[in-house]
């Protein structure tokens, strides 16, 4: 069993914050080094009906998983036919939890390519 803070009572901040993050991949071209990639953040929502949490603490049992909405990405900041990253991210620095296998770090999903 592994127990964090419930993401939905995250602010985004620099000890917690879960959602994903995104940004524009430019192709690549042979014999430059890319710029840094430049990350915008969606947060796990809190505006949608029936996203609430029900307690401060999950626990996640052996292959259970959970997933939940984040708020919407703004159409004016990115560009259709353009290429993406798009990453999930907890990130909980805090140390509150049940004293239990509590998370206290970051995870990051593998980044997936999308173009809009």
């Amino acid at each position: 069993d592994v127990s964090f803070l419930d993401p939905r009572l995250f602010d985004i901040s620099e000890d917690t914050w879960a959602g994903v993050r995104l940004a524009y991949f430019p192709p690549e071209t042979p014999g430059i080094t890319a710029s840094p990639l430049e990350w915008v953040r969606l947060r796990v929502s809190k505006l949608i009906a029936g996203n609430q949490p029900t307690g401060r603490i999950v626990t996640l049992h052996a292959q259970q998983e959970i997933s939940l909405p984040i708020d919407p990405w703004n159409s004016a900041a990115y560009q259709m036919g353009k290429r993406y990253l798009v990453q999930a991210v907890f990130s909980d620095y805090s140390n509150i939890g049940d004293g239990n296998n509590t998370i206290k770090g970051a995870a990051f999903s593998k980044a997936i390519e999308i173009v809009p």
